[in-house]
């Protein structure tokens, strides 16, 4: 309200604002921080939140760790994103396989900003698979040794199938003799064990009498890629001999 020289009043006015003293709230929930992941599907999903009443933008950025960092731009976006729903999409399949920081950093209007990050581990190469013994097309006894090496750097699980049948494609065709995992285990430092290679041998008594059966074994790493090898072997017709 104003006065003039004659001490008459002006009409009242008022106007409403608000003090915003506050940054954004970022935060990376998917993949982990200091986690191997793996981009042979294509891409990897980065999930998150970003909150602010203001928001003007945020950004999701990824940049190898080895220095000068040098960012390149996964996604941006104008609007709110609620916990743990998809902040951007990182086409990852055909990069280096490295140690990558990405960083997620959101601004407001007034220029307020906030920023999270994570480092990960790209793995994009599949496991190896040998089977050494029997050999393919093998004629094996009914009671056998099937021996296998599955490597990979960072090897998670092996395990060795059989199939009585002559269409191995089929998925309900395949029974498990037997599975190893947890091979890849995190210590309480946060370093990574890291197997190269896994020799096994199995003692196996085949569940048929005779005919041919497939045999497989299936590496997978601890991002999810997977490998495996099949062979095919026969169990031969007993022939009963009678003296007389």
């Amino acid at each position: 309200r104003a006065i003039d020289r004659d001490a008459n009043l002006s009409q009242t006015d008022s106007i409403t604002f608000q003090i915003d003293l506050e940054r954004p709230e970022v935060q990376i929930s998917s993949p982990k921080d200091q986690t191997i992941i793996s981009g042979r599907d294509g891409q990897i999903v980065i999930r998150g939140a970003v909150n602010d009443n203001d928001l003007k933008l945020f950004q999701v950025e990824f940049s190898p760790l080895t220095p000068p960092l040098t960012f390149q731009l996964i996604n941006q976006a104008e609007v709110e994103v609620e916990r743990d729903r998809p902040l951007g999409l990182w086409k990852a399949q055909k990069l280096p396989e490295t140690r990558y920081l990405i960083r997620l950093v959101a601004q407001d209007e007034l220029g307020h900003q906030k920023s999270d990050q994570i480092q990960v581990t790209l793995d994009n190469t599949l496991p190896q698979v040998d089977i050494t013994a029997p050999k393919d097309q093998e004629r094996v006894l009914k009671q056998f040794t099937v021996s296998a090496v599955a490597s990979d750097l960072h090897l998670s699980s092996y395990r060795l199938d059989f199939a009585p049948t002559d269409n191995p494609d089929s998925t309900a065709a395949w029974e498990q003799i037997f599975v190893q995992s947890n091979l890849y285990q995190q210590e309480k430092d946060k370093q990574l064990k890291q197997p190269q290679a896994a020799k096994f041998e199995k003692d196996w008594e085949v569940p048929i009498t005779e005919g041919i059966i497939w045999l497989r074994v299936t590496a997978t790493d601890i991002t999810g890629n997977s490998a495996s090898q099949m062979i095919q072997v026969e169990i031969p017709t007993v022939v009963l001999t009678c003296e007389w």
